[in-house]
């Protein structure tokens, strides 16, 4: 698995409100990346989200600590270049936390390109190469997990 969509269930109070609010143990989505090389250094398996602080990049080790970590092997196919070059182009984003509050109410100005939530990064890392995730539905990382799980997922 060169990368993957990845769901996340973890305890903090944050997670716990949306775990409530959907009816789930999933609250995040994220993206991992087998291997590549930043600033001449390799990288392995790397979970990149954004989240309060923006887009960040995790050891996924040190990412699955008190987390429950699933890599979806029904991904869809991308370029991960172009995926790592969009990332890196995007890694001053910052977080919408008032999206994920009213993620069903807030209409999101399609123009606003400002902030995401999680659900958006990962989907505008594939919409960069054309590949609309999940029909455009709004989906909760509970839906994207049930959507994508099979059983060659790795769950750390």
């Amino acid at each position: 698995m060169e990368y993957a969509i990845v769901t996340v269930s973890e305890k903090s109070l944050f997670a716990r409100l949306i775990q409530l609010f959907t009816w789930s143990k999933w609250n995040h989505v994220a993206f991992y990346i087998k291997s590549f090389y930043l600033n001449g250094v390799q990288q392995k398996d790397v979970i990149v989200e954004i989240n309060l602080k923006g887009v960040n990049f995790y050891s996924l080790k040190s990412y699955a600590k008190n987390k429950i970590v699933r890599l979806h092997k029904k991904t869809p196919k991308i370029n991960l270049g172009q995926a790592l070059g969009f990332i890196m182009r995007n890694k001053d984003r910052k977080y919408d936390f008032l999206r994920t509050i009213f993620f069903f109410y807030k209409p999101k100005d399609l123009n606003s390109q400002d902030k995401w939530n999680c659900i958006e990064f990962v989907e505008e890392i594939f919409r960069d190469q054309g590949i609309e995730l999940f029909d455009g539905k709004k989906l909760t990382p509970a839906q994207i997990n049930k959507q994508l799980s099979s059983e060659e997922d790795l769950e750390f």
